[in-house]
């Protein structure tokens, strides 16, 4: 776990990229140890600082003794001990399994005494020298947010989130408390969303199937189609899966799509469609008898969506490169066909990715200020091109997967002023009964953030306007 742990964090690489690889190559690590060193370096990564502060400040106390990986090592014990105390990573129920030991407590010993070459009671006195600095920097972090300090590099270290994310968090309408709440709520992994293809089996039917085949599941809390995984497991072969019956997409993910509210014969145009997730659920919302124009400035990533929609059979779904000017096929339109032409579109627009952290915990950490200002750049392109596309009186969404109010509130409210024929249209009559009930949504809302502390979703961010007719 130590080597995996620091070979991600030196590469630029997909950490679960660079996990697959390192496991493939290491054919002789079953599967049980498998699952437990993954969910462990997984979890180190997502409170790197955390562990990385308790390890540096612990580990002078017994070095290790010619190890390439002394601190790795005393950093993913650290998320044995404060993961499991803290219960976003609780390692009981794989360590046994794995390793054969009664508890947590006397793995991270034996770990210890043999790593360390120290006695039992010096591996227990580390484990509570951990737990004491664990508590010390807790309690500093909680008297910031009351602000009896100003220590916000100890407030960062616990929220295990870099300073200048803090700050800019800090800008927006969350106080502090509302931040470290949101920080303690990425140490977890996040759960799998499904949603259910409405146009081949019914939620009900789909939820009993799968807990017949013995998959722990329940139904979503505010989109009407999905169901959630209580426990990782492998789709793949699954014969629903397989068949186009349902498809894996986090719950918060699916209400952006419901935020649009398409009428069955609408025109839609989907400006940043990449894999198609969400245009595959407007084709359902529609019972594929509209039209879905689907694109990307990546016109490559659209083939995953090709592949699916064939799979889940719709008809309704056209995929238009965004570059081309002229078309080799004189059926198929260019994309310039649709100016003002489009009942509504749909900018699910690149981003940080922060709102996804739990899945991609190194986003946070390879994070800059100045790559947000770029990324924020070619959102307002974004944005400013794709509202072209909507007719008079249409709809615009405008979506994203991040927490950076940068992102998100400030890229609407730019275009708003800037595009005095679109208005902020309400969510309320967009949404589902469900979805307002369990939201709290009210009649005047216009824009949503989802958060995992609140929601239990990933972080997105949706906003729905109006053209004037």
């Amino acid at each position: 776990a130590a080597q995996l742990y620091k070979i991600i964090k030196k590469s630029n690489q997909s950490a679960e990229s660079l996990a697959s690889d390192y496991f493939r190559s290491k054919k002789y690590i079953g599967s049980k140890e498998r699952k437990f060193l993954s969910e462990l370096v997984f979890a180190s990564l997502r409170t790197a600082s955390l562990i990385d502060y308790l390890s540096d400040n612990l580990s002078q106390l017994h070095p290790l003794q010619q190890s390439d990986y002394q601190k790795e090592i005393f950093a993913c014990l650290s998320t044995c001990i404060i993961g499991n105390n803290e219960h976003y990573f609780n390692c009981e129920h794989l360590i046994q399994p794995a390793f054969g030991c009664s508890s947590v407590h006397e793995g991270i010993v034996q770990t210890l005494m043999q790593k360390a070459d120290i006695s039992s009671e010096a591996a227990t006195l580390w484990i509570e020298n951990v737990c004491n600095l664990y508590r010390q920097l807790s309690l500093i972090a909680e008297q910031y947010a009351d602000d009896l300090n100003n220590d916000i590099d100890t407030f960062s270290i616990i929220c295990c989130m870099p300073r200048w994310i803090i700050e800019s968090l800090q800008q927006s309408t969350m106080n502090n408390h509302s931040i470290l709440t949101l920080c303690k709520s990425l140490y977890k992994s996040a759960t799998v969303g499904i949603r259910v293809n409405s146009l081949a089996i019914s939620i009900h039917t789909a939820l009993q199937i799968m807990q017949q085949h013995g998959i722990q599941c329940r139904v979503g809390q505010y989109a009407p189609d999905a169901i959630i995984l209580l426990e990782r497991v492998k789709l793949q072969d699954f014969p629903l899966y397989m068949n186009g019956s349902i498809e894996i997409q986090d719950e918060g993910s699916q209400l952006i799509s419901l935020a649009l509210n398409p009428e069955s014969d609408w025109r839609i145009l989907d400006y940043c469609a990449g894999a198609g997730g969400k245009t595959l659920h407007l084709a359902a919302m529609q019972q594929d008898q509209g039209e879905i124009i689907s694109t990307d400035i990546e016109y490559s990533r659209l083939r995953e969506l090709h592949f699916r929609s064939e799979k889940a059979q719709l008809r309704s779904i056209h995929l238009v490169s965004m570059q081309s000017k002229t078309s080799k096929d004189k059926k198929q339109k260019t994309l310039s066909y649709y100016k003002e032409a489009c009942d509504a579109v749909l900018v699910d627009a690149p981003c940080t990715g922060m709102g996804t952290v739990r899945r991609m915990p190194m986003i946070k950490w390879r994070l800059e200020p100045k790559h947000v200002q770029k990324i924020v750049e070619k959102q307002s392109d974004i944005l400013q091109k794709a509202s072209e596309f909507v007719k008079p009186g249409g709809i615009l969404i405008y979506a994203t997967c991040s927490l950076l109010k940068e992102e998100n509130g400030d890229i609407v409210h730019s275009f708003l002023q800037q595009n005095s024929d679109f208005l902020p249209d309400p969510l309320y009559h967009a949404y589902p009964q469900k979805t307002i009930e369990a939201l709290e949504i009210t009649k005047t809302q216009c824009d949503l953030s989802l958060l995992p502390s609140i929601h239990g979703t990933d972080g997105f961010f949706v906003s729905r306007m109006r053209r004037n007719e």
